[in-house]
């Protein structure tokens, strides 16, 4: 039995997991400039138009983009400290 057939049954049972692959995988034809200019417009995208326009445009859910602002905080509005 492989791996994956082992992790199936355990991370089938995560809520949003399929979402945050599909999201993963559109951000990895990016360079890490172009994930951090993305992840800056969907911020951005979030504080005009909330919560839920977010989530439908981008697939983006409130905890993660506190933590892309956190970050952008801490690092003084580096735009590099996205593309981590």
């Amino acid at each position: 039995m492989d791996h994956s057939a082992k992790a199936y049954p355990i991370l089938s049972r995560i809520r949003g997991l399929r979402r945050c692959y599909a999201m993963l995988s559109s951000l990895q034809k990016y360079d890490k400039s172009e994930v951090a200019k993305q992840r800056l417009k969907i911020i951005n995208f979030f504080d005009e138009y909330g919560e839920k326009a977010t989530y439908e445009a981008f697939g983006s859910d409130r905890k993660v983009i506190s933590r892309w602002k956190q970050r952008l905080a801490q690092s003084n509005n580096q735009l590099q400290s996205l593309s981590a």
